[in-house]
């Protein structure tokens, strides 16, 4: 199975993965190195399920790669490259059963070159309704772990920039926000001096300078990345225009992700995080809110 997951003519590569920390640097991840259609069978990424009892697994430490099967209700270990692919609420990969005992994964929408493959291990693999998530998708909708805690949304004030007069309803928001009028910069890289307001940033930063790190360089200029879905991203951007920011919600993809974070605004959660200084009205993206106040 692995011969055929890590052969050069392979679609796809099995990078290391700093997600989950419990992983510590032995974390794992699917990338796609080429475009894949829609609906298409991965056989490079099969693997074995071996049927274990509940009694075997031990929280943290080994019932990664379970899946629970909604006909036999037994555990299943999944072994096998296919088994590397990382968990999310909204994978762009179905679990396919081959034959009894073997299953590979199944394209649900379009995945990208530079793109994770990602697959749902089903409602309760971070805990019950997967309240433990870390996927990518509950950290944009800040479900799962990242769950929002704060008051319901109609009972929460405003919070007020006093630079701007800009409302918003969270306060992380106010604070990233208040970084564009004053950038305070906390964080400075020891090799070349140059700060940042993130401490993961920095570290981001810090890996250009380490010259044991692997590189990767853009085939179309010579730019170079720390990450070879960055390497990918950078061609796709800028020099073949391509969009490479999909809705989570539907099949529309964007140039940015902040286009896509308002389509989403707009038509299909309905946040309206913009808000006028002057009225209760409040918009979905920043130049709705402009055009409103340039008529008022």
């Amino acid at each position: 199975m692995y011969i055929d997951a890590c052969a050069p003519s392979s679609r796809f590569t099995i990078e290391r993965c700093a997600m989950f920390e419990e992983d510590g640097d032995v974390g794992a991840k699917v990338m796609a190195a080429k475009d894949v259609k829609s609906r298409t069978v991965i056989q490079e990424l099969c693997g074995r399920l071996v049927t274990v009892r509940e009694s075997f697994l031990k929280p943290g430490r080994n019932d990664f790669s379970v899946v629970h099967s909604e006909y036999s209700k037994k555990a299943q270990l999944w072994l096998g490259p296919a088994a590397h692919a990382n968990h999310d609420c909204e994978s762009n990969c179905d679990i396919h059963y081959l034959r009894r005992g073997v299953a590979c994964l199944r394209t649900n929408r379009p995945i990208r070159v530079g793109e994770e493959v990602t697959v749902y291990y089903g409602p309760n693999y971070f805990g019950t309704n997967n309240v433990h998530c870390l996927c990518t998708t509950c950290k944009a909708k800040v479900e799962g772990v990242y769950a929002d805690t704060e008051p319901p949304l109609v009972a929460r004030p405003f919070l007020q920039c006093a630079h701007c007069l800009t409302r918003f309803r969270y306060k992380s928001w106010l604070v990233r926000h208040l970084s564009s009028h004053a950038r305070i910069d906390k964080f400075s890289c020891g090799e070349c001096g140059e700060s940042f307001s993130r401490k993961s940033s920095l570290k981001r930063h810090a890996k250009g300078h380490d010259s044991s790190m692997e590189k990767f360089q853009c085939t179309l200029c010579p730019k170079t990345f720390t990450r070879k879905e960055d390497a990918a991203r950078h061609e796709n951007v800028v020099h073949l225009k391509l969009s490479t920011h999909n809705c989570m919600d539907c099949e529309l993809t964007f140039k940015s992700n902040k286009e896509r974070q308002y389509h989403h605004n707009r038509v299909h959660s309905g946040l309206k995080p913009f808000s006028c200084p002057q009225c209760d009205a409040a918009f979905h993206a920043p130049n709705a809110l402009y055009n409103h106040t340039k008529r008022r």
